[in-house]
């Protein structure tokens, strides 16, 4: 594995830290829906059929072609390859869509990753996930939102609602992958689809030794319709720099009675080993005020201008400076 991605001589990453949240919530009485690989094909978003006389023409759930091992042990990306050859060697469209070309797919899904001075891992993870996702049978595009270097403090939360309003503008996608850039998915039988409650990917992650930390997290990879991200109006713009954002989207699941749904033995993923992040240091206060912020905090009231769009090879990319 040495040989086949720059970052993987510390594939198995030491845990720098973790933070809880502090304020009182008791996570023992958090529900959820846990499903088993044999019950992807239950769970999957699926939209109603537009034209029935082409059912049979649509893609299966499932393909039967998925690797339900470690992917990254047969991981055919080279260091060497240029998104270009990974373009033409996946039939990638310029920026970064895929189709399957025997059936038609039944979602549409935008994977939406933000980043801020992260080239090397969005060159890993972008030619990564087009391996990796390229069996699934799935129609789907990757897209960037990157922080502008005026942006001084880090804003996940504001970059995913910045991204999620630009690519509505471009096409319509009935499900988005929310990703952090390192993170890289395990197990092909992952399915990057929505289901029909909010979805937790990344449920177990090498450098928290494979463990859930807590059961309300839903930050790393999750996915949600589209049309649920836009009912709890998005995520909090209040959280600069490192951690809380995640917490406070669950919070605002909880409120509107979504059940987050996982899969524990689908949900590994590896970490690209990175620097450490300054730490948010007001994110417990701005968690338990969440509820409190959720109609005048989120899509409604992200400010931000758009400074380039580039369509790469392999991704789509949105240059954001936030006026938060």
């Amino acid at each position: 594995m040495t040989d086949q991605l720059p970052y993987c001589s510390l594939l198995i990453f030491p845990l720098f830290f973790i933070i809880f949240p502090l304020f009182t919530f008791d996570w023992s009485s958090v529900d959820e829906i846990v499903f088993s690989k044999r019950q992807l094909s239950v769970y999957i978003h699926k939209p109603a059929i537009k034209d029935p006389v082409e059912i049979d023409n649509y893609c299966p759930l499932v393909s039967k072609d998925l690797v339900d091992k470690s992917f990254i042990d047969q991981y055919p990306f080279k260091a060497n390859l240029t998104h270009y050859q990974v373009s033409e060697a996946f039939w990638i469209q310029p920026g970064g869509s895929y189709k399957p070309k025997d059936c038609i797919s039944r979602n549409k899904v935008a994977i939406l990753i933000p980043v801020q001075n992260r080239d090397d891992q969005l060159y890993v993870l972008a030619s990564y996930l087009h391996t990796f996702l390229n069996a699934q049978l799935i129609d789907y595009t990757l897209f960037v939102v990157e922080l502008s270097k005026e942006n001084k403090k880090w804003n996940k939360g504001a970059l995913y609602n910045a991204g999620f309003k630009e690519i509505n503008k471009l096409d319509k996608f009935d499900c988005f992958i929310f990703h952090d850039v390192d993170l890289l998915p395990e197990s092909q039988l992952n399915i990057y689809s929505c289901f029909d409650n909010p979805r937790h990917l990344s449920v177990h992650v090498n450098s928290f030794r494979y463990h859930l930390p807590y059961r309300g997290l839903f930050g790393g990879v999750f996915a949600m319709m589209s049309n649920d991200f836009i009912k709890i109006n998005g995520i909090s713009n209040k959280f600069n720099n490192w951690g809380g954002e995640d917490d406070s989207l669950f919070q605002r699941l909880q409120f509107f009675n979504y059940t987050i749904i996982r899969s524990y033995d689908l949900g590994y993923y590896t970490m690209l080993p990175h620097s450490h992040q300054t730490i948010n240091e007001d994110r417990n206060k701005l968690i338990k005020d969440s509820i409190e912020q959720i109609d005048h905090d989120g899509l409604n009231s992200i400010d931000y201008k758009v400074l380039d769009v580039k369509r790469d090879y392999l991704y789509t990319k949105f240059l954001i400076q936030l006026k938060v």
